[in-house]
C-alpha cells in the first residue's frame, strides 16, 4: 500500500479530485488528526505558561528586593 499527500489550492480542486477517485479512502488513523484543535496539539502548553508566569514573578520579587535594599 502506498501513501501520497497532495496540497490542493482550492476546495473545488479537492472536491474534483475526490470525485474522480471513487475508491479512495483516508489513511487509517488519520481521521482524528484532521479535526484536532491547535491547543490540544501541545501538552506542554500549560507548563509553558506556568514557567512564564513563574519567571515574571521571580523577576518582580527580585526587582522589589533590589529596590528596597538601596534605600
Amino acid at each position: 500500500m502506498q501513501r501520497i499527500s497532495l496540497d490542493l489550492l482550492t476546495p473545488a480542486a479537492a472536491g474534483e479530485l475526490a470525485e474522480s477517485l471513487p475508491f479512495a479512502a483516508p489513511w487509517p488513523g488519520s481521521e482524528p488528526l484532521a479535526g484536532r484543535p491547535l491547543l490540544a496539539a501541545s501538552p506542554l502548553n500549560p507548563l509553558l505558561w506556568a514557567a512564564v508566569v513563574g519567571t515574571a514573578v521571580f523577576v518582580a520579587v527580585l526587582l522589589v528586593w533590589v529596590l528596597t535594599r538601596r534605600s
